[in-house]
């Protein structure tokens, strides 16, 4: 990250408080790949709401628009949902109100060795808050700041601390 885009981090994510997730707490990860799902990558989302990572895993992209405008049932995805326990007491920081993909794209252009919005988030969002904010840092909870929002956890490296309880597939 260049020092352009390193300020632009600076400016948007360097205010935020550090919580501690205690052992013992469940996520959710719901999970779509072109290839076969063989466990948890080490980046992914996660969040505390069951019937949102259920909806992810199962409910997006269903259907498919062919070439001729008809619409068909998609089995090109494998489909998993990880029900997870955090194995210890992790520190995070809770992160409330970003525009992630204005924030993404700011960054692209000041340094276009960025990866794209999700890869961003989820190849340097970590790592940079560790940068900044100490190595004890495992990850993020991000938050839209609306009363609606879902909650969506990132961390650096996800298969060190959770046990996977569950999976569906």
């Amino acid at each position: 990250m260049n020092n352009a885009a390193l300020a632009i981090a600076d400016r948007e994510l360097s205010k935020f408080p550090t919580i501690t997730l205690k052992k013992g707490e469940s996520l959710y990860h719901g999970a779509r790949s072109k290839e076969e799902i063989l466990g948890l990558r080490p980046n992914a989302m996660f969040t505390s709401n069951l019937c949102y990572a259920v909806d992810y895993a199962f409910g997006r992209d269903l259907r498919k628009f062919n070439e001729d405008g008809t619409i068909s049932w998609r089995n090109d995805l494998f489909r998993a949902l990880f029900c997870c326990i955090l194995e210890e007491d992790i520190e995070i920081i809770k992160i409330t109100g970003v525009d992630w993909p204005a924030l993404c794209m700011e960054i692209q252009k000041a340094d276009d060795s960025m990866p794209a919005f999700d890869g961003w988030l989820q190849e340097k969002l970590t790592a940079y808050l560790a940068r900044r904010y100490g190595k004890q840092i495992k990850g993020a909870i991000l938050l839209s700041g609306t009363k609606n929002s879902l909650d969506e956890y990132i961390f650096s490296d996800a298969n060190s601390i959770f046990s996977v309880q569950r999976r569906i597939d």
